[in-house]
């Protein structure tokens, strides 16, 4: 074997001269380019990705038992609101009679309408694969069963005052078959459903990417737990708005204009912070933040209102009683969670730390 000549020595010394050259002229990023520069976009890989390849049974059993409720949930309703218009057809009824009945078919409605939007939720989580909104949608099952909880109690109430009227056997009583039916249905589902949620847990993410610095990290979870707070909250505020509609003919303390205002300030409070989010603006999400914060009061002041005790026969809440104050507890409780994570989220901008604007998350 020759030996390498000077001239290809001389050569190869040179180009490793350059290549050494070229690599320190490199600038050094500071502490706060660091801070502010842009996440890798370099997708998490291993365990997720083998999961993304092998999971498709798994997520659409998830998908089917959500679907499955929603049909058995509509199909017994639409039995028990047949059932109900009959027995209301056999009776004269009063103003308020009508109030109640149309009341009654309102909490059918949200009954029909909440398993529903939790399918809508359940195809935006797979969507998205985000585990705020995994657990945003467990959050949102168990809610539900406590809601059919509370209508098969006040089912029992409208019983009652049907057989008061006389439009309603008390001998031959049987409407109530339909939601035990429900109870049985609903939290079934739920449990099959946390099921495929356990076995699918480790698919689910807190960010879709890695992140130079761990306060983008935690910037993006305050985000993805902040998107999935206020889908609940809009859920919720819609329901106490649809509540309040009957407010004339039950003689409530409110008004029909104050459940306007509620459906319709609750839907334009989530669409602008929907846009703060996405377009990250600090400032607009700061000023709904405060807007969210003061809320609460209302609704407080609302528990205590729909609490207060009444006489017996002048007690306009006595159908909708524990409907109303679940409904707006709930909405105490989600708004308050709102409220702290929405300051965080703020303080991040206010500070630079951006994420949907660098389209990484």
């Amino acid at each position: 074997m020759t030996a390498p000549s000077a001239q290809e020595e001389s050569s190869t010394t040179a180009q490793h001269k350059e290549e050494f050259d070229k690599s320190s002229s490199d600038p050094i990023l500071s502490s706060d380019e660091a801070i502010n520069m842009a996440p890798t976009d370099q997708p998490q890989k291993g365990r997720r990705h083998q999961c993304f390849e092998a999971s498709d049974y798994p997520f659409g059993s998830l998908f089917t038992v959500l679907l499955f409720e929603a049909i058995v949930v509509s199909v017994l309703e639409g039995l028990r609101v047949s059932q109900t218009a009959t027995q209301a057809s056999q009776c004269v009824l009063t103003p308020a009679g009508v109030g109640v009945s149309y009341t009654n078919l309102i909490y059918r409605g949200l009954v029909i309408a909440a398993p529903l939007y939790q399918l809508l939720l359940c195809v935006d989580t797979l969507k998205q694969r985000c585990t705020a909104q995994l657990y945003a949608l467990i959050l949102f099952g168990f809610l539900f069963i406590l809601f059919a909880g509370i209508q098969t109690y006040q089912n029992q109430i409208l019983q009652r005052w049907m057989i008061d009227l006389g439009c309603l056997d008390a001998q031959q009583e049987t409407a109530p078959q339909y939601e035990y039916a429900l109870l049985a249905v609903i939290p079934a589902s739920f449990l099959m459903f946390v099921a495929c949620c356990v076995r699918l847990y480790s698919c689910f993410h807190w960010t879709c990417q890695t992140y130079p610095n761990p306060r983008f990290k935690k910037a993006a979870i305050a985000l993805s737990t902040l998107l999935a707070l206020i889908k609940l909250d809009l859920y919720f505020c819609f329901a106490l708005a649809v509540q309040l509609t009957p407010s004339a003919l039950l003689r409530y303390d409110t008004t029909p204009l104050e459940a306007l205002l509620v459906g319709t300030l609750g839907l334009l409070f989530f669409l602008i912070a929907w846009y703060a989010i996405q377009n990250e603006r600090p400032w607009v999400l700061a000023f709904i933040t405060v807007i969210v914060a003061v809320s609460i009061g209302y609704f407080a002041f609302r528990v205590t209102t729909f609490a207060q005790p009444r006489l017996s026969g002048q007690d306009p809440y006595q159908m909708t009683r524990y409907s109303l104050l679940y409904s707006l507890l709930v909405l105490v409780i989600l708004v308050t969670l709102t409220t702290g994570v929405s300051a965080a989220c703020t303080r991040n901008m206010m500070q630079g730390v951006k994420i949907f604007v660098r389209n990484t998350i």
